[in-house]
């Protein structure tokens, strides 16, 4: 039975799905633009739920804490461990990163065993979870957008290019490579700073989309058996492109294969 619950917060977290590639930051992230702060919950199906505990509603995928009136319908289960601030404030264990970081890389696991375990040092017993040592077998690709070898699907991948605006794409890199230890107003502005200025000298070493025609048209003249031919002009008059044989007719033919390489 499913026993490890991911559930949506718009409060911040350090497990995140951006653009729904799962994944574990060493800071607490914010919601952004593809950037979605996630809460796990573990649950135990053999533990009595009693006053003041917190539990899930697997019907609605919700979370609640008991109170005086008796809980009158089914599916719910007690939550013993979880990355919610609230929960871990109202004394409900903290999962630990041991934990995250396997689970990150292994996003379909629904179910871990656990045990309690005696700490001396703290006179109280806390749960320990069993991280499964096999991990799920799922067949492996390179991915085309970040060429890593991955089991997700290159759709879903963090390194996709999305449209988004420079402050946007900005503003997500601060908030993963931020030095916690440094977290004020200075440092954020510098670092917006840098990355356009880095942007725009990259913009400036890429060739525009008239560039390409212009290259496109010169490769065309050069390459006619008649001479110069102005390919935008001889086409849509119904000129004799027998001479030329190219691969490609038009630059937006062309120019759209290359774009979706």
């Amino acid at each position: 039975m499913k026993n490890i619950h991911i559930l949506p917060t718009d409060k911040p977290s350090r497990l995140y799905y951006y653009y729904s590639h799962l994944g574990l930051a060493r800071n607490f992230v914010k919601k952004n633009d593809g950037v979605n702060p996630q809460h796990i919950y573990i649950t135990s199906s053999d533990e009595e739920i009693k006053e003041g505990d917190w539990f899930y509603n697997s019907i609605n995928n919700t979370v609640y804490q008991k109170q005086l009136d008796e809980i009158s319908f089914a599916y719910v289960y007690k939550i013993i461990l979880t990355t919610d601030q609230n929960l871990i404030a109202d004394g409900v264990q903290a999962i630990d990163d041991e934990f995250l970081e396997w689970f990150v890389k292994n996003p379909s696991c629904e179910y871990v065993d656990q045990k309690l375990v005696w700490e001396a040092q703290k006179l109280t017993s806390i749960y320990k979870i069993i991280i499964p040592q096999e991990e799920p077998k799922q067949e492996l690709h390179i991915c085309k957008y970040c060429g890593v070898e991955t089991t997700q699907p290159d759709d879903e991948c963090y390194a996709k290019p999305k449209q988004e605006t420079l402050e946007e794409a900005a503003e997500i890199a601060y908030q993963f490579e931020a030095d916690p230890n440094f977290p004020d107003e200075t440092e954020h502005k510098n670092f917006v700073r840098i990355f356009k200025k880095g942007a725009k000298w990259q913009a400036e070493k890429m060739y525009s989309e008239e560039d390409m025609r212009n290259a496109f048209d010169s490769a065309r003249e050069f390459n006619s058996l008649d001479g110069v031919v102005n390919v935008h002009i001889v086409l849509p008059m119904g000129g004799d492109m027998s001479d030329l044989q190219p691969l490609h007719f038009t630059f937006k033919e062309w120019f759209e294969q290359f774009k979706k390489k």
